[in-house]
């Protein structure tokens, strides 16, 4: 038996944070849904897919201590449709019931005593890190990443050492880096490697972007990590495959020209050519980029139409006509804060790094497209 009265619009936005880590599973049906437990005051909801775990808690008036299982779903719809401040919520003989004002409501619980028991980190490494470095290297880096057949990197990569916060991410196509120094009085000495998976990451940002909070406590062990900040708590499974090395694909990488241009300009520019090219079936978000003298000529063709269009740029070194994903470019240069845009190349096969001028400590790697001629 449980029996409380919460707030509705803080449950419901519990739910929404603990529910990120569920996926549908029709061989356990028990772990498509939530566990809720009442104690004292406090009500804490918790979801899992068994790799990654998320916690929360909620204060309320706690009439009957208790557990609960349940369906989740067309609860949170029905929470998002009335419109009452407090919702009293109990379960009894198998049933959840919501009652409001007007309304009583019955949705499907599961047998409490079956869901996965699963323990939060107490011990292991401990690091504190500001969140809002922490949020804003996952939210650069993970536009390189996306699920592959190499699952090696579907995830991020994030390492800490010499009082430094690094973070990777990688599609095997295109390599994103981002680095900050910490403050030196929350961060262990001890040396962070690991990689964490792609949808433990959309969480992070997710949650971060909501909860209030300045510093994440982080804590790893075995092959777990486990974030806390504010009331919310994560657990998580790293990915436990070699990373590729990262650091000698980024100095092994030769350039012998360099190009300035305009963010703003770049940007603009890249969404209009993106609209011929990013449903070419020969060559998906492919963009001819020709750099002559100071300007750059840029071509976009698809089955139907095609584009062309000039940008005034600065270039050191010879001219050279190079293809590239339009899409990947935009995707950084999005996140670039600085006002111009530097490009470093060598030829038409080799990686093209990419910054904002002056910055090296947010930095991308993209590869050449074969080059195509209309």
């Amino acid at each position: 038996m449980l029996n409380i009265k919460v707030n509705r619009v803080k449950f419901l936005g519990v739910i929404q944070i603990v529910e990120r880590a569920i996926s549908e599973n029709k061989i356990r049906p028990i772990i498509s849904g939530l566990f809720m437990e009442a104690k004292g005051n406090i009500i804490t909801l918790k979801g899992t897919d068994l790799e990654m775990t998320i916690t929360s808690t909620i204060e309320g008036e706690v009439i009957e201590e208790g557990t609960v299982a349940f369906s989740h779903k067309l609860l949170v719809e029905y929470l998002k449709e009335i419109s009452d401040e407090t919702v009293q919520i109990n379960e009894k003989d198998g049933e959840l019931k919501v009652i409001t004002k007007y309304s009583e409501s019955e949705f499907y619980v599961y047998d409490s005593d079956e869901y996965p028991r699963i323990k939060l980190l107490e011990h292991g490494n401990e690091y504190y890190i500001n969140k809002t470095i922490f949020l804003d290297g996952l939210e650069k880096v993970s536009i390189a990443t996306s699920d592959t057949e190499n699952l090696a990197v579907n995830c991020v990569r994030l390492e800490i050492e010499d009082k430094k916060i690094k973070m990777i991410g990688t599609d095997s196509f295109r390599l994103a880096y981002f680095e900050e120094t910490l403050s030196t009085d929350t961060v262990s000495n001890k040396i962070l490697k690991i990689s964490i998976p792609l949808k433990t990451v959309d969480s992070l940002i997710k949650t971060l972007k909501t909860i209030e909070g300045d510093v994440i406590n982080l804590k790893f062990e075995g092959n777990q990590i486990f974030f806390v900040i504010g009331e919310v708590a994560i657990l998580s499974r790293i990915i436990d495959l070699a990373y590729p090395d990262y650091a000698n694909i980024l100095k092994n990488q030769e350039y012998s020209k360099k190009i300035f241009m305009k963010k703003d300009e770049m940007i603009s520019l890249m969404k209009r050519v993106l609209l011929f090219v990013r449903n070419n079936k020969e060559g998906k978000n492919s963009g001819l980029f020709n750099f002559v003298g100071n300007k750059l000529y840029i071509k976009g063709i698809s089955d139907k139409a095609k584009v062309n269009e000039e940008l005034d740029i600065l270039k050191e070194g010879d001219d050279l006509k190079i293809s590239l994903n339009v899409k990947f470019i935009l995707d950084y240069i999005l996140q670039v804060e600085e006002e111009n845009i530097e490009l470093n190349m060598s030829n038409a096969s080799s990686g093209v790094l990419i910054e904002g001028e002056g910055n090296n400590k947010f930095i991308y790697l993209t590869m050449p497209l074969a080059l195509r001629e209309d």
